[in-house]
């Protein structure tokens, strides 16, 4: 049909740069996967909480994504899981310090290999987790606009181009 507009259309720029990224933030704890609809579901909720000004997302766009990233997703079944990695992603170090009470308390993590890469946690050992989690969304946005992954080790000298 001329004129038509694909679903992957209607979503605006923003849903199509993150909701790959929501779907692989979602996902890590769920081995056994979860439904494209409770994932849409899961996407909705994140964003109502975070008062996002966004319309809903509806399960074939959670299809749409994940079959566009196949290498971090795979659809079985009606069901969406992470995909393993192939090869392991490269271990970046990451610079834990204590945040203030007064923002909130626990630590910050920093990835200074990956300019802007960073999260934060109650614990050390969930801001390391969160950090990890942090790595691979970084890593996959980079290579969805096609720029270099910096290598290990090379701190703050990325400009991040």
């Amino acid at each position: 049909m001329i004129g038509a507009v694909g679903e992957e259309d209607v979503m605006s720029a923003g849903e199509r740069i993150t909701l790959h990224v929501e779907l692989a933030d979602i996902l890590p704890g769920h081995q056994a996967g979860l439904s494209l609809s409770d994932l849409a579901d899961r996407v909705n909720r994140r964003r109502r909480c975070r008062k996002r000004d966004r319309s809903d997302v509806k399960a074939s766009q959670v299809r749409l994504r994940a079959r566009k990233y196949d290498h971090l997703f795979e659809i079985e079944d009606e069901r969406v899981t992470l995909r393993q990695p192939e090869t392991p992603q490269p271990e970046y170090p990451v610079r834990l310090s204590p945040l203030a009470k007064a923002e909130g308390g626990g630590w910050l993590a920093e990835v200074p290999d990956l300019p802007g890469c960073i999260s934060d946690g109650q614990t050390r050992e969930e801001a390391i987790h969160n950090a990890e989690d942090a790595i691979s969304a970084w890593i996959a946005t980079t290579r969805e606009f096609d720029h270099t992954v910096p290598l290990r080790g090379s701190g703050d000298r990325h400009s991040g181009r």
